[in-house]
């Protein structure tokens, strides 16, 4: 019994693309995701430096966390998302990228 598809290769597959153009395009699709993770990672710094209050409100949401024993160490994906103020800095972060990024991603 073969393994189910995802979405994703049944669309590549109905449009008529080969195994090497599936690889091809898989490895296109990892090295554009690690380059906007890059950037969110970036920007996301760059702010937090650069500003003060947004630094010292999410170091109080993270140490409020560790307190209570909603963080662990190292923090899950599951426990991130709980955080709101770090999901807002993420989600904001390309509005606060640096131009040439903001200029790539288009």
């Amino acid at each position: 019994m073969g393994a189910k598809l995802t979405a994703q290769q049944a669309s590549f597959i109905r449009h008529g693309l080969t195994q090497r153009q599936c690889e091809t395009e898989a490895l296109v699709q990892i090295i554009a995701g690690s380059d906007t993770t890059a950037t969110t990672i970036r920007s996301t710094m760059l702010y937090l430096l650069s500003t003060p209050v947004a630094y010292r409100t999410l170091q109080a949401e993270i140490d409020a966390g560790v307190k209570s024993g909603r963080i662990s160490n190292p923090v899950s994906n599951a426990e991130a998302n709980e955080l709101p103020y770090l999901q807002v800095r993420l989600f904001a972060s390309p509005i606060h990228a640096p131009l040439p990024a903001r200029i790539t991603e288009r």
